[in-house]
């Protein structure tokens, strides 16, 4: 991929930058200061862009329905990370136009919401050529929204110079240090969803050395080897063969119910398994020279935090490459300011794990 930084004579030029803004705003719009990572990480190369003189459009999406709008995050960037951004609340038409025609060099503005756009999911050519006709030079920093074969990602490149943006490059060089790893390897999985991370797991069963399960990705392997898990979540999806048979796949001996700590092998069928005991894979951990953690290891949300701490705590202090990705994961990290302890955490969560799979995305190979 051609590499934005790497560009010298942006000064005056229109560029187009489809970052990642898609933040959770909850229930009350106001964005959280952990939730504000996902913005910092996009203003690095806006930053870079605005100080070359480029007339910087920003596009972006947030949240599943139309209707949704970037307003709040570009009033979020100018009132608490002091960074002049200007937001029109039109994706195209005349009110764009003429704003973009007015940008001074090094002045930023924020487009509506991507997704307020039907044609955006549709790949729609006359979409792209729209947005791409705002622009000199595109720039891809969503990495992890480029597993989606999206207007924005896949078509405006066919269009426009483009090159990858300095998120974006981090992804691709930090998850690569997972499919190439120092030895040994151990993958940490957790989190509710069995069929996002099986390809993963499986993909990595002839590579590390340990791949330890928690969360509602245990409880499956729990059933499937004839286990009592009770009224426990699971996701029934994909096959587990090859995972419950293998050595190298390890799960909790010890789980955390609503009332007690316990042997799995104990839990009744009127319980829930609500987090892990991990303080046995202590020695695995401490002895890892490459960790990929991804999900938490209990029911986090639900107040069931232990098990997920205390995993953060040992790969923080293991001393290996550490790699973490999953929203709830790098939350953790941050509520336990040990985000600095490890050495990359992702900001996606479906393109990391699609990346790691494949090695490749939609958005990068519209990037080559």
């Amino acid at each position: 991929m051609k590499l934005i930084q790497d560009v010298t004579d942006l000064k005056g030029k229109r560029v187009l930058v489809r970052t990642d803004f898609n933040i959770s705003l909850g229930g009350n719009n106001v964005i959280d200061e952990n939730e504000s990572l996902r913005i910092r990480a996009g203003l690095r190369t806006l930053q870079l862009l605005s100080d070359q003189g480029a007339k910087v459009v920003v596009i972006s999406h947030i949240g599943r329905e139309p209707d949704e709008s970037l307003r709040l995050v570009a009033e979020y960037i100018n009132d608490e990370l002091e960074m002049s951004i200007g937001f029109v609340p039109e994706i195209i038409g005349e009110t764009v136009d003429k704003v973009i025609s007015e940008l001074d060099d090094g002045e930023i503005v924020l487009l509506e919401n991507l997704r307020s756009q039907v044609a955006e999911k549709e790949n729609s050519a006359k979409f792209a050529e729209q947005l791409a006709n705002y622009a000199d030079v595109y720039v891809n920093d969503a990495f992890s929204v480029s597993h989606r074969a999206h207007a924005s990602l896949v078509g405006i490149p066919k269009l426009l110079p483009s090159y990858a943006g300095l998120q974006l490059q981090d992804e691709v060089t930090n998850l690569n240090l997972v499919r190439d790893p120092e030895h040994p390897l151990v993958v940490v999985m957790g989190g509710a969803k069995f069929g996002t991370k099986l390809d993963l797991m499986q993909q990595f069963l002839p590579i590390a050395e340990k791949i330890i399960v928690g969360g509602a990705l245990a409880n499956r392997l729990y059933k499937d080897q004839g286990l009592e898990i009770g009224k426990s979540l699971i996701d029934n999806e994909g096959e587990t063969v090859e995972l419950v048979h293998n050595d190298e796949v390890i799960l909790p001996k010890n789980v955390v119910t609503k009332d007690a700590t316990k042997l799995v092998s104990e839990v009744s069928a009127d319980e829930q398994i609500l987090d892990v005991d991990v303080s046995e894979f202590s020695e695995v951990i401490k002895n890892a020279k490459t960790i990929l953690w991804n999900g938490p290891m209990g029911y986090y949300e639900g107040g069931y935090k232990k098990g997920t701490i205390d995993m953060a705590r040992m790969i923080a202090e293991s001393g290996a490459i550490s790699i973490v990705g999953g929203g709830d994961t790098v939350t953790v990290l941050y509520d336990e300011n040990i985000l600095d302890k490890f050495t990359f955490a992702s900001m996606a969560g479906g393109a990391m794990l699609d990346y790691l799979v494949h090695g490749t995305l939609p958005g990068l190979e519209a990037l080559n």
